[in-house]
């Protein structure tokens, strides 16, 4: 059984939030959103939005996510344009984004029209990184960037 839910909004603007339980299946993960994408569009909903790491979670951040960190362009974002054309509604959801610093990763939130044209991205910058795997700047101890 599939867990989380989808809720919408009642403002000036149509929206939902899809919070599901992400894993490290990237695929399965792309399919639970289109699943969520797809209700939310059924129920009028413009926009939809999901998670950090909606598409790769972990327990813990660990090496493994510089390995599945693809650009903006990649094959995940991709789909989620896809999943956007697919159901004509706008998602937001996050990705791990490749850095330009092999090694290392962004927490970053993709946001797409329904058109399935990006729209925006947000890198989240973290006060604090875990063995460097986020950002391109690693904090050191007694060293304030």
């Amino acid at each position: 059984m599939e867990r989380g839910f989808w809720a919408e909004g009642r403002n000036s603007c149509e929206d939902s939030a899809g919070q599901l339980e992400s894993g490290g299946d990237i695929q399965a993960n792309l399919a639970a959103i289109d699943r969520f994408a797809a209700q939310a569009a059924r129920d009028g909903a413009a926009l939809v939005a999901f998670p950090e790491y909606a598409t790769y979670e972990k327990k813990e951040v660990d090496a493994t996510f510089p390995q599945v960190a693809e650009p903006l362009d990649g094959p995940v974002c991709r789909e989620l344009a896809a999943i956007a054309r697919r159901h004509r509604i706008a998602p937001v959801t996050g990705v791990v984004e490749a850095s330009e610093e092999p090694g290392k990763a962004y927490n970053t939130l993709a946001a797409f029209g329904s058109d399935g044209g990006p729209l925006a991205s947000y890198r989240e910058d973290p006060p604090f990184r875990r063995a460097g795997v986020w950002g391109v700047r690693v904090h050191q101890a007694g060293r304030v960037p």
